[in-house]
């Protein structure tokens, strides 16, 4: 049982730890787009960047606790749940790779 919820914990953690990295790098590669898009609306600006950035955590947090497990199933077995592991964190940067595609297509077509 111990290494159910280790294995719990470890996929919670580098959840969190893939939600902020990735978080800081949308941060820093989207500011010349939003420049580009609203050059002379700094208001704007700021209120599509707290958007956005609400938006994100507001998204992927519920995500992360959700994948969650608390009680292991009747048969449980190591090597699925460190496959499901894998998959669900895999998971996670492809819905945030998706979203931030999908958010950035759209933004960089509207122009104020």
């Amino acid at each position: 049982m111990k290494t159910f919820y280790l294995i719990e914990a470890i996929q919670f953690f580098v959840g969190a730890i893939i939600i902020v990295v990735n978080y800081f790098l949308i941060s820093h590669h989207r500011k010349p787009l939003i420049d580009y898009t609203f050059r002379n609306e700094p208001a704007a600006e700021k209120s599509f960047i707290n958007l956005t950035n609400i938006i994100y955590f507001l998204v992927f947090i519920p995500v992360l606790f959700f994948g969650i497990s608390i009680i292991p199933p009747a048969t449980y077995n190591v090597a699925k749940h460190i496959q499901y592991t894998i998959y669900f964190e895999a998971g996670l940067i492809f819905a945030i790779g998706t979203l931030h595609f999908f958010l950035m297509a759209i933004s960089t077509k509207i122009k104020f």
